[in-house]
């Protein structure tokens, strides 16, 4: 610190003061974001009636020109003078200098090759997808799930400068709609692949449906052959029919018991509407093929014109 008094009694105090602070920043911009740090001094002894701060009028703030602020850039700053008012505390007014300076993030080739670029590329890839054949259902997936699986990582690995917040930047409505563009690839071929088998597997549930109903004549059939004959088993046997409701009573030494037949008589077959399932599914993939791109463009430039309007109007 160093101390000089001045011929007409003004006293010249000049002190280094080393500052370590903290600011709340605000990263819903983020990585287009703008921040405003305030670096405020204030007395702590004497109050605003003994002691008045103020901004010198010539060159009242310097900074270094070799100063590098990391990742930011300084576009502006205020010199604001104000006084502190602790009236409630009974301590009275103090008089209090800030600083503001307002930063800008350095928005360069860093987020564009490290972050845009490639989370771009992964949902281009997953394009790729459309013009695999739906019968290859093992590749379609394993290009999807490789996709998003990486692209966990990439996002993991940039948001890894970030603080914890309790709101969404706009980093993660970026990484979080790309990811929903490739989960909608794979959404997609689900789809497609559901229609394409669809006439096959309505196939294989008629087969299914004629087998079980010809098992049940046969085991009928069976039982109505049996009428009136003796097994050793029970001494005697008789079985009586009705045409009607197709139900046989068996009847032993052992007591009675009825095998009801009345689902025995053919259900009405529903009608599958299969036809044409093959072209619908291929129509499908041809659609996507324009769909998803036009989404994703829409999404870019609904995406860049909000930050970039909003980073404009904080500035």
């Amino acid at each position: 610190m160093l101390t000089r008094v001045q011929s007409d009694g003004r006293i010249l105090v000049s002190k280094r003061i080393i500052i370590n602070g903290i600011s709340q920043m605000d990263f819903r911009l983020y990585p287009l974001d703008v921040q405003a740090i305030d670096f405020e001094i204030e007395s702590n002894e004497l109050s605003y009636n003994n002691l008045q701060l103020a901004w010198k009028e010539i060159e009242p703030f310097n900074m270094n020109e070799h100063f590098h602020w990391n990742g930011y850039e300084m576009y502006r700053y205020e010199l604001l003078s104000e006084v502190a008012n602790y009236s409630q505390l009974g301590t009275g007014t103090f008089s209090k200098l800030i600083a503001r300076l307002h930063l800008r993030r350095n928005f360069g080739w860093q987020f564009i090759i490290e972050v845009y670029a490639p989370i771009v590329l992964y949902v281009i890839i997953s394009w790729a997808a459309f013009w695999i054949d739906i019968k290859e259902s093992g590749a379609r997936i394993s290009l999807c799930m490789t996709i998003i699986l990486t692209m966990v990582t990439t996002s993991q690995n940039a948001r890894k400068d970030l603080p914890v917040v309790d709101y969404i930047s706009a980093l993660d409505v970026w990484i979080t709609v790309s990811t929903v563009f490739v989960i909608a690839s794979l959404v997609e071929h689900m789809t497609a692949n559901y229609v394409f088998f669809r006439e096959k597997r309505a196939a294989s549930k008629l087969n299914k449906r004629k087998r079980s109903l010809w098992q049940r004549e046969t085991y009928a059939k069976k039982f109505g052959n049996l009428k009136g004959r003796a097994t050793p088993e029970t001494g005697s046997s008789d079985f009586i029919t009705d045409n009607k409701t197709k139900t046989f009573f068996y009847f032993s030494i052992s007591g009675c018991c009825c095998l009801n037949f009345h689902t025995y008589k053919p259900k009405k077959e529903r009608k599958l509407q299969v036809d044409g399932s093959v072209e619908l599914a291929y129509e499908i993939d041809r659609k996507s093929r324009i769909a998803f791109p036009s989404l994703f463009l829409a999404f870019n430039a609904v995406y860049w014109l909000v930050v970039g309007v909003e980073a404009r109007r904080v500035l």
